[in-house]
């Protein structure tokens, strides 16, 4: 993905999250989360991804989604990778 659709990607994904959260939707939030995260990673930007995805993972475990297995094993890849760059 070129760097101007990464960045267009983010603007929607963002759109998107801050609708989830204003209509109560835990299941688009998390989703937005992920993607938003997932985007940061994309980019090289780790530390940006860390959160976005932590909250993903909290909301698919109170929600037991089925992505949730994928979405912890990336969240310890980038944790992981935070602290060797530490």
């Amino acid at each position: 993905m070129a760097q101007g659709d990464k960045e267009s990607a983010l603007s929607c994904y963002e759109q998107s999250l801050a609708r989830a959260k204003e209509i109560g939707t835990k299941v688009e939030e998390a989703r937005g989360s992920w993607n938003i995260g997932w985007l940061y990673i994309q980019k090289g930007q780790l530390a940006k991804a860390e959160p976005y995805l932590s909250r993903a993972v909290d909301l698919a475990e109170h929600m037991n989604l089925t992505d949730l297995e994928k979405w912890r094993k990336a969240l310890e890849a980038v944790r992981a990778k935070l602290q060797e760059q530490r």
